[in-house]
């Protein structure tokens, strides 16, 4: 039971978490001004640093999303490494797929269509493949090698759509388990013991009574105390 609206709780949560993610982002950054790396900060018109900054909320809602996926936390702990590991190499299995049933036809793709398509799969459907593709062309140009590579545009766009995609399933469901208290009567209350509290327990009752205001997010009273039977 708590009186923090559930809303309050979200935003709370995601803030800390992307707070705390914003360490390793700044260390980053560091080291992108003291090793005098221009092609992180000043290539792609500085995109780079918007690009990180995505990246968090990319891979916090990723994590809540899964966090709902597993009903165990321990396995969802313990796996989601290799879910992670196995998100990045299923483009590669489908390339492999795709390039054997071509090859079985007569036909083929091209190593920079391959590399292309790869870029695009570990894209889509990891955070960590999504930031190696906004980054991978920061030093080199590998659109001459990578037919269709993809742009920084197209990074940060699905970045922002599957973010959401991820926040709003999660929020969804965490919000399926939450349960409105709405206040009751106490059918068991008798209004006559009042009349029978001694003097300092009834002006007690009255103080309290009058510090509140109803809006209050958790309200407890008419408690009782129950003894055990001897």
């Amino acid at each position: 039971v708590m009186g923090c609206d559930f809303r309050a709780y979200w935003i709370g949560t995601f803030i800390a978490d992307y707070i705390i993610m914003m360490i390793p982002i700044g260390v980053m950054w560091l080291t992108w001004f003291a090793g005098g790396m221009s092609d992180f900060y000043a290539g792609t018109s500085g995109l780079n640093f918007f690009v990180l900054l995505l990246f968090n909320v990319h891979l916090i809602s990723f994590s809540y999303f899964f966090s709902f996926i597993f009903a165990n936390p321990k396995s969802c702990i313990s796996l989601m490494p290799i879910v992670i590991i196995m998100l990045m190499i299923t483009p590669s299995i489908i390339i492999l797929i795709i390039t054997q049933i071509l090859s079985s036809a007569g036909a083929t793709i091209s190593p920079s269509a391959q590399g292309g398509i790869l870029l695009w799969g570990i894209m889509i459907l990891s955070p960590h493949g999504a930031l190696l593709s906004a980054l991978l062309n920061t030093t080199q140009n590998f659109s001459s090698l990578i037919s269709s590579f993809p742009p920084v545009g197209a990074v940060i766009a699905f970045q922002i759509v599957e973010s959401i995609a991820f926040l709003s399933y999660a929020y969804h469901v965490d919000s399926q388990s939450v349960a409105i208290l709405e206040p009751e009567e106490d059918p068991r209350f008798n209004p006559a013991v009042l009349s029978r509290l001694d003097e300092d327990v009834a002006a007690e009752r009255e103080r309290t009574l009058s510090t509140i205001g109803g809006n209050e997010p958790l309200r407890v009273e008419r408690l009782r105390k129950v003894f055990p039977p001897k």
